[in-house]
């Protein structure tokens, strides 16, 4: 049951027989409900906005000559407006304009009607807003203007409108153009379109036509091959979120084929894009660690330096993630996210380390002592208080049955891997929650 009035409901509904006699009662015009507009909820809807919402004109004309605020906006500033250009009501966005709605409002993410009509593709509500003065030019959160909306679905007259009016080629905060919004989606119309503006320059357009040639042939598994993703990977630049995806699918089919060392470099390469950015490797390090146990179980030949690469990184993440602790305030929702990201590196970095104890490092070679050590001058714990020396020495440390081979190549306790962290400084002494030291927990057996 949704939270919301009676004018609110019958105004949601077109009720108008029901509006007219509550709003004889004389009714709070502007209090606010939940309501669910197909598959969305929304939040702070006024009896206005549900009426334009549902595209109910007599209802939203009955509120506004009553009085209501044409421009009372939901919980994330979605106006009546915004509204009925989101379903294309160009009735209903006219008389709202014509009783001072105002077209350049935005939402929480500074999305505008104009964007928000240029991406449902109603090109006649965004001519009308165009004619009424609306900027194509304005910027949302993410630097997207009203072409890259019209772009990434195609709507190719939506996007011709918008550059007769004085739309521009303005990269996003992915760095990202309409140019290459359209090619990253496949939209043809759109490239051949834009291509033919004299200020698109001959290198933008060989690069929009590579990226649509490369997009069409994304999950062709015989037609995708490394050179596509360097390709692509120059194009998007190698900050944009959209890059990772077909790396890492790319390495999940050649995992399948049981081509391991394509596997191992497309899937780290993903993963040190990722941490470039600031953007969490959590899944990475598990994949990686569960490909390195399959390896190991069918006794394919696996490259120290891969693991060690690997536990570099997982070392980095977790100072990451010790720093991002350290810096939470008290919300509990958020420390327990970051402390349940933290306590999985852990887990990750762990079976790296059993696993590297299973293999014949390069003499001389303290490149996996050195990471050890690092490790273990991070104060890691997870939420019970354990250090890595205590999942070492635990029997009930959890194995994942996320992949097969884990519970054969990585069993606890581990001597081997007790005894490496406490030879590069693991703390013999601390304790966990319980108030035990390591030795203790492992004399628990």
């Amino acid at each position: 049951m949704w939270e919301c009035s009676l004018l609110i409901n019958a105004a949601l509904n077109g009720e108008d027989t029901v509006v007219r006699r509550l709003l004889n009662l004389q009714p709070d015009l502007e209090e606010v409900g939940t309501v669910k507009i197909e598959e969305d909820t929304i939040e702070g809807a006024s009896a206005l906005w549900s009426a334009a919402a549902a595209g109910h004109l007599k209802v939203v004309k009955m509120l506004v000559r009553a009085g209501a605020d044409v421009n009372h906006s939901t919980k994330t500033k979605s106006t009546p407006l915004r509204a009925a250009c989101f379903i294309g009501r160009l009735d209903i966005v006219k008389y709202l304009v014509e009783h001072k709605a105002n077209i350049h409002l935005p939402n929480s993410h500074n999305n505008t009607c104009l964007m928000v009509s240029a991406f449902c593709g109603h090109l006649d509500v965004v001519r009308y807003l165009l004619k009424r003065g609306a900027d194509p030019n304005h910027k949302s959160n993410q630097e997207n203007t009203a072409l890259h909306e019209a772009a990434e679905p195609g709507h190719v007259k939506i996007v011709s409108e918008l550059m007769a009016y004085g739309g521009k080629m303005t990269k996003n905060k992915h760095e990202m153009t309409p140019l290459l919004t359209a090619a990253e989606n496949i939209r043809d119309d759109v490239v051949h379109l834009i291509i033919q503006l004299p200020e698109i320059s001959k290198e933008e357009r060989i690069e929009a036509l590579e990226l649509l040639d490369l997009e069409k042939i994304q999950f062709d598994t015989d037609a995708l091959n490394m050179e596509s993703l360097v390709i692509r990977e120059r194009i998007l630049g190698s900050k944009n979120p959209d890059l990772i995806f077909p790396i890492v699918y790319r390495g999940a089919v050649c995992a399948d084929k049981k081509q391991f060392q394509r596997c191992i470099a497309l899937w780290t390469h993903a993963m040190n894009l990722k941490q470039n950015s600031r953007r969490s490797v959590k899944e990475d390090l598990f994949h990686l660690a569960g490909l390195f146990t399959e390896m190991l179980h069918e006794e394919v030949e696996l490259s120290p330096n891969h693991v060690i690469s690997v536990l570099s990184s997982g070392a980095e993440e977790l100072e990451r993630n010790h720093q991002q602790l350290s810096s939470l305030a008290s919300d509990a929702e958020d420390i327990d996210e970051a402390m349940e990201e933290m306590e999985s590196n852990m887990h990750s970095v762990l079976y790296l380390l059993v696993m590297a104890g299973q293999l014949k490092l390069p003499e001389g070679d303290d490149n996996i002592r050195q990471i050890i050590s690092h490790l273990n001058r991070i104060p890691l714990k997870t939420r019970h208080g354990r250090s890595l020396l205590h999942l070492a020495c635990w029997a009930s440390t959890p194995v994942p049955d996320d992949y097969t081979f884990f519970s054969d190549v990585c069993r606890f306790p581990c001597d081997r891997t007790a005894r490496l962290l406490i030879e590069c400084g693991a703390d013999v002494n601390v304790v966990d929650a319980d108030g035990k030291t390591p030795f203790e927990t492992r004399q628990q057996m």
